[in-house]
This record gives structure tokens, C-alpha cells and sequence, in this order.
């Protein structure tokens, strides 16, 4: 038997969709037969697959190792897949007995979708062992976008994820971005606006009026380094994500006059087109630099109090400004 408790990253989700991405090896066939066989349950009672799971909730799967490795043998692969390489999509910045923290490059998945894809969570996963003794499988904590580069939270037992949940959920900790922006900025700001989320389009509407359905956004940065590139201004920023709403960073920018640099969502589409034929940059200069871990509050992670960690300066940036760590 396997038993899942359910994070609060994962509720709301379909039972037999969360279960399909915990478990790849799954496959739909064995799941729904799971299903009819009741050797699925939520809570100790029997489990549909519509049925929508919630924090705390516990799962067990009466489904032994060998079903799910003669369901991986006999399931169809494509023949160029490759096996998930961990260097090809991170490099490890931190790691100890509870937590690994990882600068994820660009283009990697932090968790799949479904799309599929390979992703940093499936490698980190495979890097950890799999499933802990207790039958927690160790997971990523935070996400960022597909093509934001930087630092990645991923706790390898059912405390420290717990804990990590909470950091973010609460906003406890520091979290700094490199971001390298069309115009020159000078200072430092502190910018509040109003966010919505429009989900058909993927894009993120800012507004400086409050209006229904907007969230309130805040976004601090400062001026690190000036360039100029082609007759353009250029400056690279450092910000701090002070809320943390889907695409905020880049749409907040934009629309303060200042686009991310290669986005092709919210950035100026005539200079990137520039930028991609001068240096190949095709995707948004944006990294997840820096992470402070919050200096009270932590228990069972409490040894890391106040700690800084730092990924170095991607060479995109070092292409465009003068700078090399910070």
C-alpha cells in the first residue's frame, strides 16, 4: 500500500489527475481498473476519480510495485525518448538531508503539465530516490515559468515541505529576480497596482485603479547595471517579488514602461527580434537570482535562518552589462 498526504499546493484537483502526475508510471488503463476495484481510497473510504482532493486529505493506493513496473514495460515509449539527465536541467546551488535548491535552466518544466515534457521535479525526484520510507515522494515547493531561469525549492521529506509551503504561502522569505529591461531606470522603486489574471489568453491585465476580479500586485526594484544595445537603453534591475501573482514581474514592467528583455508576451517584439538575431536570445531575461530564508519563524528548518542563497549571473546578462556575481 502507498499512502499520499495531499499538500496545499495540490488541492482542488481531481483525484484521478493528481494521481496520474504523482505516480507516471500509473498509466490510465491500471488507474481507472484502480478505480473500479476500489483499491483507490480518500480517507479510508472508497474513491471516485471526479472526486477533488483537499489539504490533509489521505490517499491510499492498494497497487504493488511489480503492477506498476509491468505497467512501465509494457507501456509504449517513443523510441527517441532519453532518460531525465539533472545536469541538463539544473544545476544544484544547495543541498543537504531536507531540501535541495536548484537554479533550473531555461525551457525546463519546473513541474509537468499537460503538455508533458520532461521536468525539474521528475529528475529531482529520480535524483532523491523516489518515495521516502514514510511514502512521501519529495517534490518542488515553488514554481517558476518555463522560461525563467533561476532558483527552484524542493523538499525531499514531508517536514521540510511543510514548512517550505508555508514560507511561500506566507511570503516569509526574500525572493530577488535579475531582470534585464528595454529603458533606463534609475533607483529604486516601490510600484503597486491592480492584477487579473485573464486565463483564456494566459496574460496578466495590470490596472492602477482597483476594479473587480484584480488583485493587488507590489513590485520593489532597483538599478543594478546600465547598456545600450542598438541605439536602445537598457537596464538591469533587481526585484523584489514583494506579491507573487502569475507573470506580475514581467506584466507590471511592461506596463511601467520597462519590458523584459526577448518576452515575447509582454515585451517590445520589434527590438527582441533584434536581440534573438545579434546574441540568440529568443525568451524573457528574467532569473530567479536570489532566495533569504526568513530569519524567524522556521522550526524544523530553523538552521537555515536568515540564510542568503545565490545562483550566479546568467552569461545572457553578462552579454549585456558588465557585471559577473553580485
Amino acid at each position: 500500500m502507498k499512502e499520499i498526504y495531499v499538500l496545499k499546493k495540490d488541492e482542488g484537483q481531481r483525484i484521478d489527475k493528481f494521481l496520474l502526475k504523482y505516480y507516471p508510471l500509473l498509466g490510465k488503463n491500471l488507474l481507472y481498473k484502480a478505480l473500479r476495484k476500489k483499491d483507490v481510497k480518500l480517507n479510508g473510504k472508497r474513491a471516485q476519480g471526479s472526486d477533488i482532493i483537499r489539504e490533509g486529505d489521505k490517499l491510499s493506493l492498494f497497487i504493488s510495485d511489480e503492477k506498476l513496473f509491468r505497467n512501465e514495460l509494457e507501456s509504449p515509449k517513443k523510441s527517441d525518448e532519453k532518460p531525465l539527465k539533472l545536469s541538463e536541467l539544473c544545476s544544484i546551488v544547495y543541498e543537504d538531508e531536507n531540501i535541495i535548491l536548484a537554479d533550473k535552466r531555461k525551457a525546463v518544466l519546473s513541474q509537468s503539465d499537460s503538455r508533458g515534457g520532461k521536468s525539474l521535479n521528475e529528475a529531482l525526484l529520480s535524483y532523491c530516490g523516489g518515495q521516502d520510507r514514510e511514502g512521501f515522494s519529495p517534490s518542488i515547493c515553488n514554481r517558476i515559468d518555463r522560461n525563467t531561469t533561476g532558483l527552484v525549492s524542493f523538499a525531499k521529506n514531508y517536514a521540510s515541505a511543510r514548512e517550505l509551503f508555508k514560507i511561500f504561502n506566507e511570503r516569509s522569505g526574500e525572493k530577488y529576480y535579475l531582470a534585464a529591461v528595454l529603458g533606463e531606470v534609475r533607483g529604486s522603486h516601490r510600484e503597486r497596482a491592480f492584477l487579473m489574471k485573464d486565463k483564456k489568453r494566459n496574460l496578466a491585465l495590470i490596472s492602477l485603479k482597483e476594479k473587480e476580479g484584480y488583485a493587488p500586485i507590489e513590485t520593489g526594484f532597483e538599478t543594478i547595471a546600465h547598456g545600450e544595445l542598438m541605439g536602445r537603453k537598457l537596464s538591469l534591475l533587481r526585484v523584489e517579488l514583494i506579491t507573487g501573482r502569475p507573470h506580475q514581474i514581467r506584466a507590471h514592467l511592461s506596463y511601467l514602461g520597462y519590458p523584459v528583455l526577448g518576452d515575447e508576451k509582454y515585451g517590445d517584439h520589434s527590438f527582441n527580434r533584434e536581440l534573438k538575431g545579434a546574441f540568440g536570445i529568443g525568451s524573457q531575461m528574467l532569473h530567479a537570482y536570489e532566495f533569504i530564508f526568513p530569519r524567524e519563524g522556521l522550526s524544523y528548518l530553523s538552521y537555515l535562518s536568515g540564510r542568503s542563497f545565490k545562483t550566479e549571473v546568467p552569461k545572457e546578462f553578462k552579454q549585456l552589462f558588465s557585471v559577473d556575481n553580485l
